[in-house]
């Protein structure tokens, strides 16, 4: 073998393994994109295809080709009977307005009341409790309804009460003065006529029914009552309702007094 067929033998091996090469890499590469392309699909989410869009029809819109109302096959008509059949005579023991459901009931309801009354009055106590005592007729209650209406007369909304006896001119004014000071800066005050309490005897349903933070009540004033006198000198009363006596000197001192008045209030 000469030098030629040496170089020529040579450059054909080498293109022959350059060849296989090419092969190789190209396989490795299609093997390559094939194993990239599994991996994607098994990440890739399941996509859906898009829903169809329809148009909806409301149910009052007519769809064309379709009727609103189910087709109803022809039924055949029954046969009628040739024997004439008699017309209905109206009993004359009923009138035509008996029949209506208004006037049944009305009747109805009229029948059960006086079933009622008449069992009420047959109905007598006395055969069936023989061992109460009873009353041919209801008792009084006059002297109730009079209790009731004292009592009621006797609630003062007032928290402090001045007693007046018939004061007049500078000695009433400084009572209402006096009052309204007490209303005005401290708590509800009143002024009850005292020689009307006395007539009525209502002392001690005044003092039952009411809670006083304060009594006043002038020394010529309580002079004037002897029931008042003799329930203020009890000590339950002075335990309950605190009493405060004007005396003459006292309503000079209007300092002091008011003061005193605080004092007690405010406790």
């Amino acid at each position: 073998m000469n030098k030629s067929e040496e170089i020529e033998e040579g450059s054909g091996t080498g293109t022959h393994a350059g060849t296989k090469e090419r092969i190789a890499y190209r396989a490795l590469l299609r093997d390559t994109i094939a194993l990239l392309g599994e991996e994607k699909r098994k990440t890739l989410p399941i996509q859906l295809p898009p829903l169809p869009k329809t148009s909806f029809v409301p149910a009052s819109v007519p769809v064309p080709g379709f009727s609103s109302s189910p087709s109803r096959t022809p039924q055949p008509s029954p046969k009628t009977s040739s024997v004439p059949v008699p017309a209905r005579v109206p009993d004359p023991s009923f009138s035509s307005s008996s029949s209506s459901p208004s006037s049944d009931s009305k009747a109805v309801q009229s029948t059960a009341l006086q079933g009622a009354r008449s069992a009420h009055s047959s109905f007598n106590l006395a055969s069936h409790f023989p061992d109460l005592a009873h009353l041919p007729t209801p008792p009084d209650d006059s002297r109730a309804q009079e209790n009731a209406a004292r009592w009621k007369k006797a609630q003062v909304a007032a928290s402090v009460v001045i007693l007046s006896f018939g004061e007049k001119d500078d000695q009433l004014l400084y009572l209402k003065n006096l009052a309204k000071a007490i209303h005005t800066r401290l708590k509800p005050t009143k002024i009850l006529d005292g020689q009307l309490l006395e007539k009525e005897k209502r002392w001690e349903t005044l003092f039952r029914v009411n809670t006083f933070d304060l009594l006043l009540v002038t020394e010529a004033g309580l002079a004037k009552t002897d029931i008042l006198k003799k329930l203020v000198e009890e000590p339950s009363f002075s335990a309950k309702t605190p009493l405060l006596l004007l005396t003459p000197t006292v309503m000079q001192e209007k300092a002091a007094l008011w003061k005193k008045i605080c004092l007690i209030v405010k406790k």
